[in-house]
């Protein structure tokens, strides 16, 4: 499944909380980069396309040590994520925990299909899941509140106190879990183990509207 949309950057985590960064127009050269190396903490891209890259990037290039630039190089917002998670202590999910953020992604996808919105795509974020819909909105304040907006009306009237949607998800240039990458918050453990982010199903992502 082919889920990059252009250029992406590529942003890892070491457990140190070190960060290196890269940018990426494949997603298999993007996770090819980090497979052999299994000190990342976690490894995220950016949500929406770049419309363009600091000049000293290398497209396709190794990650380096570098922190996040502060330029937001989004032009558009090309996909809304509702990021699902489980109420818990920081660490990994226990397998409760994670059924719990799953319930909650049903009946949140199911809740938007009552109102005529399309199928999203459901990832499988290692400690919850992520509903991944299709936008085609300028990179601009008033679309920054809209997001903001639904994911407030979504936690309002959906949250539970076992599972809830993250609302800091509204930034242009926000940064998502990538599929085939592994979360590693903790010490791997049989009641909370480390899990490998996944696609678990990708309909053609299309506008709402």
């Amino acid at each position: 499944m082919k889920f990059f949309c252009g250029i992406h950057e590529l942003v890892c985590k070491r457990a140190d909380g070190k960060l290196y960064v890269s940018y990426f127009d494949d997603e298999q050269k993007a996770l090819a980069s980090i497979d052999a190396d299994t000190s990342y903490f976690a490894a995220w891209y950016s949500l929406n396309s770049l419309s363009t890259v600091p000049e000293t990037a290398t497209l396709n290039g190794p990650l380096v040590r570098s922190n996040r630039s502060k330029k937001d190089w989004i032009a558009r917002r090309q996909r809304l994520l509702i990021d699902l998670d489980p109420i818990r202590q920081y660490g990994n999910a226990s397998e409760s925990e994670k059924a719990a953020a799953q319930n909650q992604a049903v009946v949140i996808r199911e809740y938007l299909i009552s109102l005529s919105w399309p199928q999203p795509m459901l990832c499988d974020s290692g400690n919850g899941y992520h509903l991944i819909y299709a936008l085609d909105l300028p990179n601009d304040q008033s679309s920054e509140d809209l997001v903001r907006g639904v994911l407030l009306a979504l936690a309002a009237r959906l949250d539970t106190t076992e599972a809830h949607v993250d609302c800091g998800n509204f930034e242009g240039n926000r940064l998502c879990k990538l599929p085939g990458s592994w979360a590693r918050k903790a010490p791997s453990t049989p009641e909370r183990p480390h899990r490998q982010a996944c696609i678990l199903e990708a309909p053609e992502l299309k506008p709402y509207g």
